[in-house]
């Protein structure tokens, strides 16, 4: 009798074992990989299918790890991320406009007070103004290449 319950236990195995058998070449590298990383196993060097698909085999028999997902908490709404209104808006600019003004008073001071400077800031401003120019030179020049080679 215990002879013939340890025969049905065999036989359920088996049954069990190869109703979960998968025919792991018909899946995706993406689950082949997402086996792997559930089983906390790389593979290094694993360049095609058929290796990720060997590694799995090795693998089946480790347990799969269970990973808690951390639950993150939506940002706290700071006050100040209200939305602006349209007077909110142009006052904003408006300030923008005057602090510009103030600067462009003070460096015209500076320039006054202080002829090496002066000198020294036209010089950079004469620089960024033919860097800029030159660059619009030549993407015209390119602009104009192309449309030579259209037209040939």
């Amino acid at each position: 009798m215990k002879g013939l319950l340890l025969i049905a236990l065999l036989v359920f195995v088996s049954l069990c074992y190869a109703e979960d058998k998968v025919d792991l070449s018909k899946l995706k590298v993406k689950d082949l990989k997402q086996m792997l990383a559930d089983r906390g196993v790389q593979c290094i060097g694993c360049s095609e299918k058929s290796h990720l698909i060997q590694k799995v085999e090795e693998s089946l028999d480790l347990p799969i790890i269970e990973r808690k997902e951390e639950k993150r908490e939506p940002a706290a709404k700071n006050p100040e991320d209200k939305p602006l209104d349209t007077d909110e808006i142009l006052k904003m600019f408006k300030n923008q406009e005057q602090e510009k003004k103030k600067n462009q008073e003070k460096l015209e001071e500076l320039m006054r007070n202080n002829p090496q400077f002066a000198k020294a800031f036209s010089e950079a401003k004469m620089k960024e103004n033919l860097k800029t120019e030159f660059s619009k030179k030549a993407k015209k020049t390119e602009a104009d290449l192309k449309e030579e080679k259209i037209e040939l």
